[in-house]
């Protein structure tokens, strides 16, 4: 029987599995984009709370650790952001910065609560954190205006991503991370001009976690039903992909060819009338076996479109695990 460890690894390699394995995620802490853990140190030790009742009843095979209260990139020119002469302000965070570190020791903790586990940490892409901040409406008006002073605002966010990225794998005890990319807006801004003034900042920080340990997910984020051109990221190297397959419409099974047979995460909707958060026992157990079905069981990672309910039965989570068992 493999452990957590190494039916991950297998099924990231794309090799035989004991079983498929399954992982999902939520956050722990309410409000967690606009709580401040640096202000609040208490978020922190009930994210830890969190993360360690998680692993201990629903027991997924990797770990997705969360970064509830720490979404802030603390560069005055970003948090204080008027207008597009404010991205002149925005610097790159060196690696002793106490909010990288204050990334680090989450995560070093958090890695200490199983053994034989492959811990993934969440990390945004730069224009992710912009428009997390501050909002679609702010993001595409100072797209519009320079786009050119974003662009390079963005690669100065990334020189200090990158350098949070490496102290979470070198000290903090990650394996890897979860990296969120996304097109901001597919109606108004194109391939090329994403390409163009956010492609160099968004790889730099996957390259970064990868010339460390090959064992990141490239997660093309469809929350709340954000549309992406997932074929504009196939370009991204990984060890796995997770889109929103209910979002965008591209199966599993059609995701693995077009990422060049990538290991894939996901088949299940997060929305609260997903069936994984209003289903029955049997509804998710038939579900999750479907999934195994149509994706197969090699280069598969049972899990859901993005980040769960706050407020989800983890009873349904283990419906997952149990119906992932019994298909041996």
């Amino acid at each position: 029987m493999m452990n957590h460890r190494e039916r991950i690894m297998a099924a990231f390699n794309g090799q035989p599995v004991d079983r498929v394995p399954f992982s999902f995620w939520f956050h722990f802490v309410k409000n967690e984009d606009k709580v401040d853990a640096m202000e609040d140190p208490g978020i922190l030790d009930a994210l830890y709370e969190g993360h360690r009742r998680y692993i201990n009843e629903v027991q997924p095979d990797f770990v997705k650790v969360m970064c509830d209260g720490l979404f802030r990139y603390p560069s005055d020119g970003l948090v204080h952001f008027k207008s597009v002469e404010d991205f002149a302000g925005i610097e790159a965070l060196d690696r002793e910065h106490p909010w990288i570190q204050a990334h680090v020791k989450s995560a070093r903790r958090i890695s200490q609560l199983r053994d034989e586990t492959v811990y993934i940490y969440n990390v945004f892409s730069p224009s992710m954190l912009f428009r997390i901040l501050h909002g679609e409406e702010v993001f595409m008006a100072a797209f519009r205006e320079n786009p050119v002073k974003m662009g390079d605002a963005m690669k100065r966010i990334s020189e200090g991503t990158v350098n949070l990225v490496r102290a979470l794998m070198e000290d903090g005890g990650m394996d890897g991370i979860y990296y969120c990319v996304q097109n901001q807006n597919v109606d108004l801004i194109s391939d090329g001009e994403h390409e163009k003034y956010f492609g160099e900042a968004d790889r730099q920080v996957l390259e970064a976690a990868n010339a460390i340990n090959d064992c990141s997910i490239l997660h093309v984020c469809g929350y709340e039903g954000r549309h992406n051109h997932v074929d504009q990221w196939t370009g991204y190297k990984s060890k796995a992909v997770n889109w929103a397959v209910n979002v965008e419409g591209v199966p599993l099974s059609e995701g693995k060819r077009l990422f060049g047979n990538r290991c894939v995460v996901g088949g299940f909707a997060n929305t609260a009338q997903g069936i994984l958060n209003m289903g029955s026992e049997e509804e998710i157990k038939a579900a999750a076996k479907k999934i195994v079905e149509d994706a197969g069981r090699e280069g598969l990672v049972v899990a859901a479109d993005c980040s769960l309910p706050f407020s989800i039965d983890w009873k349904h989570l283990i419906w997952v695990r149990e119906a992932l068992e019994s298909m041996g």
